[in-house]
């Protein structure tokens, strides 16, 4: 199983309609049921590039401190390290309420933000990163927003996927293939969203089941 949450402020630039082609092509691509995880009980005003945007978050302290990062143009960022501290306590607190229903906890968590998120102090961003260990990952649609909604929506999906593929503990790879590097949006939008049969070969030794591997990044 995969859950979804919605980590910081989501608009303006994930839509209703974003999440919706999210959720039934995950569902399609990686053969898992997809819910979400509700982060927040209230709303706060978080301010990005001079304008406010409002997510469903709570108190930040119930989770982590997010450290936040300005750069020479005076544009915030969160660190994803941060990010992930947050995602990893809501998956801890998730287990401990459901386990009298016996809930099998080897599930991934998967944060979706609009906040722009960087890994460390020398590299200026990234789309998205994960914890396979914790069975966590964080990724941001800051930098992915486009009017045309279906580029905007074929970025998100790579960005999730190529996040998944590392969740299943795939690295980076070398060849043509989504789990290769990337580095800018153009790369994004001229990766393919399958992998290559050197990354698949792994997920199918690493997959439980067959019928998830039937659909997971094949052409």
């Amino acid at each position: 199983m995969i859950f979804l949450s919605l980590i910081g402020a989501f608009e303006p630039f994930i839509s209703i309609d974003n999440l919706k082609f999210i959720v039934k092509n995950l569902q399609i691509l990686t053969g898992k049921e997809i819910k979400f995880i509700k982060h927040a009980e209230t709303n706060i005003n978080l301010v990005m590039k001079g304008r406010c945007s409002v997510g469903n978050i709570s108190d930040l302290k119930d989770y982590a401190d997010l450290k936040e990062q300005s750069n020479p143009g005076n544009h915030q960022q969160i660190s994803t390290n941060s990010m992930l501290e947050v995602l990893l306590k809501m998956k801890n607190k998730f287990i401990t309420e459901n386990s009298k229903n016996q809930m099998d906890s080897n599930f991934f968590l998967i944060g979706i933000t609009s906040l722009d998120i960087f890994p460390t102090n020398d590299h200026e961003y990234v789309f998205g990163q994960s914890d396979p260990e914790k069975g966590i990952a964080i990724i941001s649609a800051y930098r992915l927003y486009q009017n045309n909604k279906n580029l905007m929506n074929s970025r998100i999906l790579k960005v999730i996927m190529h996040e998944y593929g590392h969740l299943m503990k795939l690295g980076h790879c070398k060849h043509v293939c989504l789990m290769s590097v990337i580095c800018s949006i153009s790369e994004l939008d001229n990766r393919t969203l399958y992998c290559c049969e050197n990354c698949l070969n792994q997920i199918r030794e690493k997959s439980s089941t067959s019928e998830s591997v039937k659909n997971l990044f094949e052409f």
